[in-house]
């Protein structure tokens, strides 16, 4: 059984914050406060079950070696690779708000290819101020 089941379909959002660095405190009672929008994604899959996890069977190996059987397939490449369903996917995540993007722009530089765009929240009740982003 998943550690967030079942009480994460009884709820409206999940905050995650588990790989958060010297400052997540601030991050995280930021967001719940509504000073920021929560725009953060997953940077890993959540298999329904431990069992399910591409890893499981090597882990937590013997005698102070690990083997890495899944190979290519770790994470969620192999849970893609089986077509598996889990309970939040790699990437998964929400935003609050809604942009509007205009006047995209693409230059090859001597370094590579610079793309610049204008960006605004679209989102009811803002400002609509539009940022020039690089």
């Amino acid at each position: 059984m998943l550690a967030t089941t079942p009480w994460d379909q009884a709820v409206r959002a999940v905050v995650e914050g588990w790989l958060l660095g010297q400052a997540g405190g601030g991050a995280v009672a930021d967001v719940i406060f509504g000073r920021v929008n929560p725009s953060g994604r997953l940077a890993e899959t959540i298999p329904l079950s431990f069992k399910d996890h591409p890893s499981y069977l090597n882990f937590p190996g013997e005698h102070g070696h690990v083997r890495y059987g899944e190979g290519l397939f770790v994470g969620y490449r192999g849970f893609d690779a089986r077509e598996q369903e889990v309970a939040y996917s790699f990437g998964f995540g929400l935003s609050y708000t809604t942009f509007g993007y205009r006047q995209a722009t693409a230059t090859a530089t001597a370094r590579g290819i610079e793309v610049r765009v204008s960006v605004s929240n679209t989102a009811t009740g803002t400002a609509g101020k539009w940022s020039r982003c690089t």
